[in-house]
């Protein structure tokens, strides 16, 4: 029996727990084409009526394995459906962030309607640092021009700075958290609806929170940001003397220059679309993305042999063209294009 999702029934509620804390909870082809049957199953499934989400041991969940986010198999199908059963659920659905919750870990948190960090939550979409895009829906949950500084430097919030973001409803400490669950277990069975389990939230919900501690460097990041170009980011960055701002930079051009355009189009074009026809532009973009060189030197450099010096091609900002950008929006790529001999012979 596979134990890598442990599912509990009691009574109207379903607790899911992702239990591979040696990986950090990162699940893979099997955890998604379980979880997406789960939830699809409760959805219309009367006798349902309130889903917790959590992982086990230091991490709510590290994303998605690189061997099938590449996509071996079916997972970027089951991976696309599965984002769209979360965003879609109508029943109340939270998630238990205490640890890391990267990449399609925070997806799969933030999708939901409830979120519930703790001091030791963090939060970051690092997909472009190894040469791909932050995905999972990250488009839409990733907002304003914080957001987009978020994605193209896969910064990562702690604690109570992912609730003043926006990305958790509530903030809680860590010690609270059996308590807590054990609460929301005992709501009535005819009581259980979204303003009873907002009810229970609130009540574990941290009232004297510490402060905001990107707050002294928000203009900075708001001014930087919101330029019309990744270009014009870097510019805008150059020429302010923060420490701050000369940190980012040098993180910023660190990171593959064809990943910061390609995200950067994704972002200030996605805000209007449905959740579905986001999901339909991160099928195209991954599969573009897992045909091309800099998201394999990236597993390399980053994750593999981790000398940390990627070798982008292109190299430089200037010799991606729009051309390009534009490429990896155009229509679906066939499987075969994957370079599957890359991952089989390094992971």
């Amino acid at each position: 029996m596979n134990d890598e999702i442990l599912i509990s029934e009691i009574g109207s509620k379903r607790v899911l727990q992702l239990n591979r804390p040696k990986l950090m909870n990162a699940y893979n082809s099997y955890m998604i084409k379980k979880l997406r049957e789960c939830l699809e199953e409760w959805q219309i499934d009367p006798t349902v009526k309130l889903v917790i989400v959590k992982g086990n041991d230091r991490a709510f969940s590290s994303g998605g394995e690189i061997r099938d986010v590449a996509g071996f198999g079916d997972h970027v199908d089951h991976l696309i459906k599965f984002n769209y059963s979360i965003k879609s659920f109508s029943k109340p659905y939270v998630a238990l962030v205490d640890g890391v919750a990267m990449g399609g870990g925070l997806g799969l948190a933030v999708n939901g309607q409830f979120v519930v960090a703790t001091e030791r939550a963090i939060a970051a979409m690092p997909e472009a640092v190894v040469g791909y895009y932050p995905d999972a829906g990250a488009a839409h949950f990733l907002t304003g021009n914080f957001g987009l500084f978020m994605a193209l430097t896969g910064f990562r919030l702690k604690g109570a700075d992912i609730y003043h973001v926006g990305l958790a409803s509530h903030y809680i400490k860590s010690s609270n958290l059996v308590t807590l669950e054990q609460d929301l277990l005992s709501i009535p069975e005819n009581s259980i609806n979204e303003e009873s389990v907002k009810s229970v939230l609130s009540k574990f919900h941290e009232r004297s929170l510490p402060p905001f501690s990107l707050k002294p460097y928000s203009e900075e990041i708001e001014n930087s940001f919101s330029k019309n170009s990744v270009e014009s980011i870097v510019e805008s960055l150059q020429s302010k003397n923060s420490e701050f701002s000369q940190k980012v930079l040098k993180d910023l051009l660190k990171i593959s220059p064809t990943s910061l355009k390609v995200t950067f189009q994704h972002f200030t074009t996605a805000k209007n679309l449905t959740f579905e026809d986001l999901m339909d532009v991160e099928y195209r973009l991954t599969q573009r993305f897992v045909k091309e060189h800099d998201f394999y030197e990236g597993v390399r450099a980053m994750l593999i042999e981790k000398d940390r010096k990627p070798k982008w091609k292109p190299c430089r900002l200037e010799d991606v063209s729009q051309e390009i950008v534009d490429s990896y929006f155009t229509k679906k790529i066939s499987k075969n294009y994957i370079n599957q001999t890359f991952l089989e012979s390094k992971l």
